[in-house]
């Protein structure tokens, strides 16, 4: 866990940054600039880092997609079943 001090007009920027990228937590932000920070000190472009991030978000979005789609196929085959 790591925490840091901001001033009242920090916060406040930071919030205002948070909500106009619809990011969910000042908790999120702030990992999100860790990771930035730290894919650039080891030589990766910002832009291939976010492209991978959404590469993450992509994939994890269609495996949930796919077993919400078992389910729905389960639970329709059940009922035709009974």
């Amino acid at each position: 866990m790591v925490s840091f001090r901001l001033s009242a007009e920090e916060y406040h920027r930071f919030e205002e940054l948070r909500e106009a990228r619809r990011i969910p937590s000042l908790s999120d932000l702030a990992r999100t600039a860790m990771r930035r920070m730290i894919a650039t000190e080891d030589g990766e472009d910002p832009v291939s880092y976010d492209v991978r991030n959404l590469q993450f978000k992509l994939q994890s979005l269609s495996e949930e997609l796919e077993r919400l789609t078992r389910l729905v196929e389960a639970r329709d085959n059940h009922g035709l079943n009974s």
